[in-house]
């Protein structure tokens, strides 16, 4: 085995390990962007139509032990708890995760579906689907505005 420089030894006790990627890593709730399979933001966790949609998106991940989820913690538990209960529901392993990589910045991450390789999916925002206006119920008050 190769002796290491002392003072090399000396900022790695210091510093740490090295980490590949620390300012993506930071972005990533702690993974790196070619991982990533799926994306909510904290600013789309207010629409009323993310939980639903993340529920119908999260199907094809289901009991693949390849993947998991990766949680704000940072977010209030009101708002966490049902995408929990989708999360166990499907049978996918999560992290809750309270560090500095959380944020509630709300152009910041609040949920992750990750892998453990590298995926580099281009598109990893959640799809959400807009409802039809042919299929809309309209109210005949509706005529008046």
């Amino acid at each position: 085995m190769a002796e290491q420089d002392p003072t090399d030894r000396l900022m790695q006790q210091l510093n740490g390990n090295p980490q590949t990627l620390p300012d993506q890593r930071r972005l990533y709730l702690g993974s790196l962007r070619e991982r990533v399979a799926l994306a909510i933001t904290n600013q789309e966790l207010a629409a009323d139509t993310t939980l639903p949609a993340f529920v119908a998106a999260l199907k094809p991940y289901a009991k693949d032990p390849t993947y998991k989820v990766l949680l704000n913690g940072k977010v209030d538990v009101s708002k966490t708890a049902p995408y929990m209960k989708a999360i166990k529901a499907q049978g996918l392993a999560f992290t809750l995760l309270n560090d500095d990589t959380a944020s509630l910045d709300p152009k910041r991450f609040f949920l992750l579906v990750v892998n453990l390789q590298a995926i580099n999916r281009e598109n990893i925002a959640l799809p959400i689907q807009q409802s039809d206006p042919k299929t809309t119920k309209h109210h005949w008050f509706d005529r008046f505005s």
